[in-house]
């Protein structure tokens, strides 16, 4: 069993997927989320396909896959 992640673990965490993701395509953004006091990483991507270039797991953090479909601005 991994430790519980920290917000600034996570912090840490979302800023190193970001720059892994930043040129994929079908990824719409990373967030944070907590469950259960344990913060985790949320990437939201445009369908399926996209999912499985998304790592379980960046430096003790979980990641967490949402299918969001297409973001446009409004």
């Amino acid at each position: 069993m991994r430790p519980v992640a920290d917000l600034a673990t996570a912090r840490a965490a979302k800023r190193t997927l970001q720059h892994e993701l930043a040129t994929a395509d079908g990824i719409n953004g990373v967030g944070l989320s907590r469950r259960r006091g344990d913060y985790t990483l949320t990437v939201g991507v445009t369908d399926e396909r996209w999912a499985s270039g998304v790592p379980h797991e960046v430096e003790g953090v979980s990641v967490q896959v949402k299918v969001v479909g297409r973001v446009t601005a409004s």
